[in-house]
């Protein structure tokens, strides 16, 4: 005989039932703000095309694309299973087999590994080799971004055991791949015209994008992708995680406004040559992208005065490390 009474027994369906539809948010939350992550790659592709010569746009288009399929399949093969834990919350370990259970955490994880190589493309834009690209996006994503999810976001990482906190990937997903392209511009040099060399000395020639609408409609779409891209990292859709969520996408709009307006006020100031100041639409977009990027590891932990003092100082040190 049951030792409940027909009252409890009701209020037990009743609690089982809100826990299977707590799971079934959780789920809901993760594939949409997936969909939305995936369209970063549009965005990047229309920032670089923008941003780069008329000539390279083609190409730049196709290696983005191909960059998407490539990662797909390394993730499925090798990536997913080697990221363990760091992959979403990923249950166990799935190479070349993804298990049912498995599946919201793979296409969640799919789309921030995606995101990893795809920073590469555009620090080495016309100056890197179409297949030394695609061969490096195999490595990153089959081997270097996996490990790095693995220790940071598994609970038996070792940088997680440590203490590291990165909530979104600053470290992780965008200092990766911030330092790949960066010596990846190193190894292959300048790009094609960038230097000329004229009575002796090295002039540095300003080489502009040839489509500033592509190049900021680029930007925005990266920024609407981020917001689920940092809100998303919760990895739940009850309702404390999606207040969480909100303080995380708050904080990421605070810094992006941050960066952008410090960018804008920094432009307007007096040149010391005495020429009239000039406002950059690509360094205001590399700006908002970099306010993004500094607040990602720390979104829903800051307070929003945090957040805009850190879009001030990303918009610094993005504006030094560019002249690297």
């Amino acid at each position: 005989m049951s030792n409940f009474t027909d009252n409890e027994v009701s209020i037990l369906d009743r609690i089982a039932e809100l826990e299977k539809n707590s799971t079934h948010s959780d789920l809901l939350f993760l594939l949409i703000c997936a969909f939305d992550i995936f369209l970063m790659q549009a965005g990047f592709a229309l920032l670089e095309v923008g941003t780069v010569q008329a000539k390279n746009a083609k190409s730049i288009l196709f290696k983005n694309t191909l960059d998407m399929a490539i990662s797909m399949i390394l993730w499925w093969c090798v990536g997913f299973g080697l990221a363990g834990g760091g992959a979403s919350g990923q249950t166990g370990r799935d190479f070349f087999h993804i298990k049912d259970e498995n599946t919201v955490s793979f296409i969640h994880s799919y789309v921030f590994a995606g995101t990893t190589a795809t920073i590469v493309s555009g620090g080495v834009a016309e100056r890197m080799n179409f297949t030394a690209y695609l061969l490096f996006s195999v490595v990153m994503v089959g081997l270097v971004y996996p490990l790095l999810a693995f220790w940071g976001w598994s609970s038996d990482g070792f940088l997680a055991q440590l203490g590291y906190k990165d909530f979104a990937g600053s470290g992780l997903i965008h200092l990766c791949g911030g330092l790949a392209a960066l010596i990846g511009a190193k190894l292959v040099g300048p790009r094609f015209g960038r230097l000329k060399e004229e009575n002796g000395t090295i002039q540095v020639i300003d080489l502009k994008g040839h489509s500033p609408v592509l190049s900021n409609f680029g930007t925005f779409v990266l920024l609407f992708g981020w917001l689920s891209f940092n809100g998303s990292s919760v990895l739940a859709g009850g309702t404390a995680d999606l207040i969480l969520a909100s303080r995380a996408i708050t904080n990421t709009l605070l810094s992006v406004a941050g960066a952008a307006l410090t960018s804008y006020f920094d432009d307007s100031r007096p040149r010391p040559d005495g020429s009239p100041s000039t406002h950059d639409l690509a360094a205001l977009n590399n700006a908002m992208l970099a306010g993004a990027v500094g607040i990602t590891a720390g979104c829903a932990f800051v307070q929003g005065w945090a957040a805009l003092i850190v879009g001030v100082a990303s918009y610094f040190v993005y504006k030094h490390a560019s002249r690297l």
